[in-house]
């Protein structure tokens, strides 16, 4: 995917620039349109690059696109043309790098302007530690920063895995060669990856090996599966049998078992002999493989099932919690839930019953919070195991620690951890509390509440974004304007679309249809005099 500045084609979208947020780049000048002309004047509006384009584009790395005629080019800060308006399209690349393209075909300038190429390829890839794939006549080769073609296309396919090596495919097999050119594999592998920082993984004949960057296998064995590195381990089976290897390759955990899962706070759940138990990182069975079924470990416990019933072990396999139970959910925050004769409640991590099992379905709220379900209706408790309020309500979720949103038929409203009612159920959706706001909908029009309940902005508006820089854009009657986090409008609703701050401005649609820049103040960056 290309990282040219773009704008998002939705009703209100979002700017980016080249993927990265627009907060990497310094805005000093700005786009200003004049009559159907467009220029860069300041802050104050002062012109410094006059108005005669087409169509202009953010700064970017000290560049702007400029586009005249229907053709592209670009612009230095004192408004020179570094690249003259010749350029079908013209892109921004990573590593302070350029494409142009011209005929269909792509060459390569840096952010001076300075041409590194004719546009001759078909396709120039992004730079990667100094290195680009570019395709000419159907066929691959590397070009490096300077634009030197130091590998000719002559491959079907190649793509730069970094570290300076290059997998590249000839009559459909892959092997893998340096900047160079050297050959490090020969083509005869299915699939070549990374794997880890200084090793790869290479597929033959539908086995897995482990090789070093030199193409040095660091053993001898053939794996069906490689897993991905989480904490320099890799997991890896080979006959049928899991095992893991290090960051060197090596076999720390040999392929004994007929199941290893990832670990997890430096535990992970294992299979062995039709039995289940668990390992350390360095492979020693910390708990027996005894059991008829285990959990992963989460805050220091595991559940462990034996003759069809759950119960609790910590770290050292010592049994915190007897088996009794149907079924154990894992710890979070210091709760779990259980199911007991076919209903279910929750209990600590000493076993003790928090909330008893006599509900049909119980869930997690929040920190603070769960909810439970009998005879179809919800309830919630807090998570010392006292009633915050019984159970009477359609759907419960979370609102933040301490609060939960709930619904009475289709409307909404907010109980706090006493069971006050907030908010009375009265909106059609309430989000989340973020940042001190939540956004509801009340017949069909969008507003936000604070955490009091308080509604702050109220609910007039069609459409409601997110908020940026301290506004958000909001729409009325088909118009677009902005307001604060107390719900006060700071720029009048009077554009055809408004889109989100950055950097202290936002583009929005004018009355005439076109597009132009507004600062957080509403100062418009145009004239108003065009028909």
């Amino acid at each position: 995917m290309r990282r040219n500045i773009h704008i998002s084609h939705d009703k209100h979208p979002t700017i980016r620039f080249n993927g990265i947020n627009s907060r990497s780049t310094a805005i000093a000048l700005i786009p200003y349109r004049k009559d159907n002309k467009w220029g860069f004047c300041n802050l104050a509006r002062q012109t410094v690059i006059p108005y005669r384009y087409d169509q202009v584009c953010l700064f970017f790395e000290g560049t702007a696109r400029i586009r005249l005629n229907k053709k592209w080019g670009l612009i230095d800060k004192t408004g020179e043309e570094i690249i003259p308006c010749k350029y079908e399209s013209i892109e921004y690349l990573n590593e302070g790098k350029i494409i142009l393209r011209i005929n269909d075909k792509w060459g390569l300038a840096d952010n001076t302007g300075k041409k590194l190429t004719t546009c001759k390829y078909e396709w120039i890839g992004d730079f990667l530690g100094g290195f680009a794939e570019v395709c000419l006549n159907g066929k691959c080769g590397i070009i490096d920063a300077q634009g030197h073609e130091i590998q000719v296309c002559i491959y079907e396919c190649i793509q730069n895995l970094g570290a300076g090596l290059f997998k590249i495919k000839t009559s459909r097999k892959l092997g893998l060669i340096e900047a160079s050119g050297r050959e490090i594999i020969t083509c005869r592998c299915s699939e070549i990856e990374m794997f880890g920082e200084q090793l790869l993984k290479v597929n033959i004949n539908g086995l897995w090996c482990i090789l070093n960057q030199n193409g040095k296998e660091t053993s001898i064995c053939r794996y069906q599966i490689i897993d991905s590195f989480i904490d320099g381990i890799a997991r890896v089976k080979r006959n049928g049998k899991w095992g893991c290897v290090n960051e060197t390759g090596t076999e720390i955990i040999p392929c004994r078992y007929q199941f290893i899962d990832r670990f997890i706070e430096g535990i992970a759940r294992c299979k062995l002999d039709w039995n289940w138990g668990f390992i350390d990182t360095k492979g020693d069975q910390i708990i027996p493989c005894c059991y008829d079924m285990v959990g992963a470990f989460h805050e220091g416990y595991a559940a462990v099932q034996h003759d069809f019933r759950w119960g609790i072990v910590d770290a050292n396999g010592n049994e915190i919690i007897p088996y009794r139970y149907e079924f154990i959910g894992h710890f979070a925050d210091g709760i779990a839930e259980v199911s007991l004769n076919e209903k279910s409640g929750f209990i600590d991590r000493h076993g003790k019953i928090i909330i008893p099992c006599r509900y049909e379905r119980v869930k997690i709220l929040s920190k603070g919070l769960v909810g439970v379900y009998r005879e179809g209706y919800w309830g919630i408790f807090d998570t010392n195991g006292t009633e915050v309020t019984s159970c009477q309500f359609d759907e419960v979720t979370g609102f933040n620690p301490f609060m939960a949103a709930v619904r009475l038929k289709d409307k909404w409203g907010v109980v706090d951890f006493t069971g006050w009612e907030m908010v009375a159920c009265q909106y059609e959706s309430i989000t989340r509390l973020v940042d001190g706001l939540a956004k509801v909908r009340k017949n069909g029009k969008y507003g936000f509440i604070d955490i009091t309940g308080k509604e702050t902005t109220p609910c007039l508006y069609s459409f409601i974004g997110s908020f940026s820089e301290g506004v958000a854009w909001v729409e009325c009657d088909g118009l677009s304007g902005y307001i604060n986090k107390t719900g006060k409008i700071v720029i009048p609703c009077k554009y055809q679309s408004a889109m989100d701050f950055q950097e202290g401005l936002a583009m929005v649609g004018t009355d005439h249809q076109t597009m132009g820049y507004i600062n957080t103040n509403g100062l418009e960056y145009w004239n108003r005099t065009s028909k």
